[in-house]
C-alpha cells in the first residue's frame, strides 16, 4: 500500500504558491526490497503492518525514513532497512520533477 502526500513549497522551503500543488507523474517502485522476518518476531507469532513515512527523492531513492506505525520484535527495524533500498521513478509536480513523501507499508 502507498500513500502520497505531495510537499508544497512552503512545507519544502521554497516560497509558498498561488495554488494547491499537483501531482502530474505518481513515483513508480522499480526495486522493491522485502524486509526480513525477525527471528523475534517469528518467535513471539507477531503478524501485521509496519508503516514507513519516506521521501522519494529526486533520483527515486529513499531518503527521511520514520516508522509512523510499528509493530517492534525487530519488525520496526527489518522494515526501516528495507525501506532503505527502495527504488522508484521520481515523481513530477506541476510537471516538475520533485522529492514527495509517501507512507509505504511492509507486512510481516
Amino acid at each position: 500500500m502507498l500513500l502520497i502526500a505531495v510537499l508544497s513549497a512552503s512545507e519544502d522551503g521554497g516560497a509558498p504558491s498561488a495554488s494547491e500543488p499537483v501531482l502530474t507523474r505518481a513515483p513508480e517502485l522499480i526495486e522493491e526490497v522485502l524486509p526480513t522476518y525477525p527471528d523475534e518476531a517469528i518467535a513471539a507469532g507477531i503478524e501485521g503492518d509496519v508503516q514507513v513515512q519516506l521521501t522519494i527523492e529526486t533520483d527515486g531513492s529513499s531518503g527521511d525514513l520514520q516508522v509512523v506505525a510499528g509493530l517492534g520484535h525487530g519488525c520496526d527495524e527489518a522494515a526501516l532497512n528495507a525501506a532503505r533500498e527502495l527504488r522508484f521513478t521520481p515523481a513530477e509536480v506541476d510537471d516538475q520533477v520533485q522529492a514527495i513523501r509517501i507512507v509505504y507499508t511492509f507486512s510481516f
